[in-house]
């Protein structure tokens, strides 16, 4: 092989490096909670066993979260898609939202507890209305049943559990 050729060859298998290391940016998955900073006003908390895999494409942040997770959108933050086995869920404003999305589970679910979201279903379907939740609300769904429902959230309960999400994941830095 010529020096030309090998160079070549270094050249595509660089390119190619950096473009797998693009599409993924982090990829989490702990027995115990955790936390990443995916940038300046972002932040994803998440239980013990859930997957988080972190995409950046074109300036906009895009998760894909597999388990449970808490999601922290301050005002600085660029637009940000969290997607799921089941939703793709688009945070409009600044915005923390709980997210419960297991792999292996029928359903699917997310609590809103401040800002502004827009959910859709991540699969085909006859009804594929985007649904706009705000603080206080939570979206629920099926896909064997093909169901997708708007409800009123049980806000206290869902901020006791990331209270204790948030309280686990500091003592363990400790």
């Amino acid at each position: 092989m010529t020096p030309a050729k090998i160079r070549i060859a270094f050249v595509v298998l660089g390119l190619s490096t950096l473009a797998a290391l693009s599409i993924v940016a982090w990829n989490a998955h702990d027995a115990a909670p955790g936390a990443l900073q995916l940038t300046e006003g972002v932040q994803i908390s998440y239980t013990g066993g859930t997957h988080v895999t972190v995409a950046q494409d074109s300036g906009a942040s895009e998760v894909r979260v597999d388990g449970e997770a808490l999601v922290q959108q301050f005002a600085s933050a660029p637009p940000l898609t969290v997607k799921t086995r089941l939703l793709v869920i688009t945070a409009v404003a600044p915005s923390e939202f709980r997210v419960i999305a297991e792999g292996k589970s029928r359903g699917e679910q997310v609590e809103v507890i401040s800002g502004l979201l827009k959910v859709r279903k991540a699969y085909a379907s006859q009804d594929n209305a985007t649904q706009t939740l705000a603080g206080g609300q939570m979206i629920l769904i099926n896909q064997d049943i093909d169901l997708m429902e708007k409800e009123k959230l049980d806000l206290p309960s869902t901020l006791v559990w990331r209270d204790a999400l948030l309280a686990s994941i500091a003592a363990d830095r400790r």
